[in-house]
């Protein structure tokens, strides 16, 4: 994290007090500033962190559809049957193939 000079001063004394100050409730205060001041950074690095992992997510789907959209048509690959419940069956071109 990226911090102007001053807040790095203004955080090392908080940091000081939440650890040295002989008083529960100046190390509370101390220690929640801390937590307010850290805390919004990280929620951001993750929001971040998760929307790229999406959008990799995405991507992925993206080209394994493209695959099959080729592979369609060039009669590579056939939907599996299904059976009169709506279960797929073991019915798809490759196994007509390998059945002849």
């Amino acid at each position: 994290m990226t911090l102007l000079p001053d807040a790095e001063e203004v955080l090392a004394t908080l940091l000081a007090l939440m650890q040295d100050s002989e008083s529960d409730s100046v190390r509370i205060a101390a220690a929640k500033v801390l937590l307010e001041r850290l805390s919004p950074k990280e929620d951001d690095e993750i929001r971040q962190r998760e929307a790229e992992e999406r959008q990799a997510a995405i991507g992925e789907a993206r080209c394994l559809l493209a695959e099959l959209a080729v592979a369609r048509t060039h009669e590579l690959y056939s939907a599996p049957a299904m059976d009169g419940d709506g279960a797929a069956g073991a019915i798809d071109a490759a196994a007509r193939g390998a059945g002849d």
